[in-house]
């Protein structure tokens, strides 16, 4: 229940609080916000290398069409190598 709508005098009292005896003249903890928005600017650039990064090498992964070629052109060879070792020996 939101105390500036059911209880506004509780409301005035956390206002006045939380209100700065030298008539609001502070920054309001805006300095330590700036510092802090600053390191998530930078973290944020480090996070975007990342991803660049990772999406580059993504894009050398080989697809699944070509996976399965390989596997199939495997498994022919390694066919034709037992059939070829089976009839030799026979």
């Amino acid at each position: 229940m939101p105390a500036d709508i059911y209880e506004p005098e509780e409301f005035r009292k956390g206002y006045e609080r939380l209100r700065d005896k030298d008539g609001g003249s502070n920054d309001g903890g805006m300095e330590a916000l700036l510092k802090r928005v600053e390191t998530l600017e930078t973290d944020l650039k480090a996070v975007g290398r990342d991803i660049a990064e990772v999406k580059g090498k993504l894009s050398q992964m080989p697809t699944t069409f070509q996976l399965m070629s390989w596997f199939v052109g495997v498994a022919f060879a390694l066919t034709l190598l037992v059939f070829t070792i089976a009839k030799t020996v026979k």
